[in-house]
């Protein structure tokens, strides 16, 4: 199983727990980052995301939240064409 594979799960299972939506596109960026970096950072990308997503009114998180509101300027970009 890839990193890449755990990290989506992972962060899809911790995503049901905590009630918080997020979409597939959403999910495999996540498993991009958490292979790229760790899987604690994918993790801790969440929070900045959903308080992004709330504040557009939002209940789920979309893949703009983590792009822009989460990843640090170097990073921006990632699975763009």
């Amino acid at each position: 199983m890839t990193t890449h594979t755990v990290a989506s799960r992972s962060t899809h299972s911790l995503l049901q727990v905590e009630g918080i939506g997020i979409d597939e596109e959403s999910l495999a960026f996540l498993g991009e980052v958490g292979e790229r970096t760790s899987l604690r950072h994918a993790v801790q990308l969440l929070t900045p995301a959903m308080m992004l997503a709330r504040t557009n009114g939002r209940d789920a998180i979309s893949k703009g939240d983590l792009e822009v509101g989460a990843l640090p300027r170097c990073l921006q970009g990632w699975g763009r064409g």
